[in-house]
Order: structure tokens, then sequence, then C-alpha cells
């Protein structure tokens, strides 16, 4: 199931989590995470070959949301701060985003697992660095602009077949080609 899910669906007593992860440790990542916005919470990410975890641990522990690594649509270090981590997942219909910022202490660690284990599954992953962080949200949605306009050429081509929706299908992918270099 490719969608984001953001109810609880487990409770685990807490002196059973930990076990539980530790025992895990050799096909899964976990980092002990505080969210950004809400640090007073004790997270933790759990990392598995193909779908990210999200625990809240208090006496129990809660699955607070997960989501498939398909559903990744950027993933950033703040190169001012380099142990926050930045998460934006989109649904598989594109018809939704949600975005999460975490403090991770093994946040260098975390990213790379994350980008080894998405490009495993065969997913492109392009690496941008810049300082500006404006610049790239708006290279990001210019991306995602064009990539809906793709799809809907794309359908267009599926249903009618003539030389001018090509063109112009071909012309968006250049487009999204030289947004992404």
């Amino acid at each position: 199931m490719e969608t984001l899910c953001w109810e609880t669906v487990m409770i685990l007593p807490r002196s059973k989590l930990i076990p539980l992860l530790v025992s895990f440790t050799h096909t899964i990542d976990v980092y002990k995470v505080e969210d950004v916005n809400d640090a007073a919470e004790k997270l933790w990410v759990v990392v598995t070959e193909s779908a990210w975890l999200l625990f809240a641990e208090k006496d129990t522990a809660t699955l607070k949301a997960w989501a498939t690594l398909y559903t990744l649509n950027a993933l950033k270090r703040n190169l001012d701060m380099p142990c926050v981590v930045h998460f934006v997942w989109t649904k598989p219909d594109r018809s939704e985003t949600f975005e999460q910022e975490f403090y991770i202490e093994e946040a260098k660690e975390c990213v790379e697992k994350i980008v080894d284990k998405l490009k495993r599954l065969g997913v492109d992953v392009q690496h941008m660095e810049t300082s500006n962080a404006e610049e790239t949200k708006n290279n990001l949605i210019d991306i995602e602009n064009v990539l809906l306009e793709i799809e809907i050429a794309e359908k267009k081509v599926n249903e009618d077949l003539s030389l001018e929706e090509l063109q112009d299908l071909v012309t968006l992918y250049q487009k999204v080609i030289s947004l992404m270099l």
C-alpha cells in the first residue's frame, strides 16, 4: 500500500519497544529523533528496506506515522544545522504532501542509509547541494508543476496520439531535466 497513514495502529509497552527494535537492527535502522516543533515528545524513527516508521515513546510505544520510502519526495539536511533533517512525503497520486522536520544526532548516517535503501529499490536519487534554501524550494515547486504537466500530457498522448501532443510531451521532459541539473 503506497499511501501515508497518520493514525495509531500499534501500541507496545515501553519495556518491549527497545528490545524489539534492537532485535531487528540487522535489517532495519533505528534513530532517536526530536520533532523540531515538539521536542518534549520522545520519538524513534525506524527505517526498513522499504518503509519509514515513526514511534512515540511514553509509557507505551505508539506508531504515530508510517510511509513507504517510495513516497519520499525530498530529504534535506540543513547546512547551518546539520542534525536537522527535513522530510517531504507525497501521496502516490500527488494529491497531497506532508512535511516533517526532525533533529537527529546521527543525521548524516540516517540520510545516507535512506538514500542507499532508495537506490536499492531502484529510485533515481538526485543530490542537490545549495546554500540558498529559497532557490531550492522554488526549484522543487517548478519540478513538481512540470511533473504534473507531464502526467496530463502523457494521458493526452495515450488518448489521442498526435505529433503536436508528442512534441509537447518531449518539451516537458526536456524542461524537467534542465530543472534537475
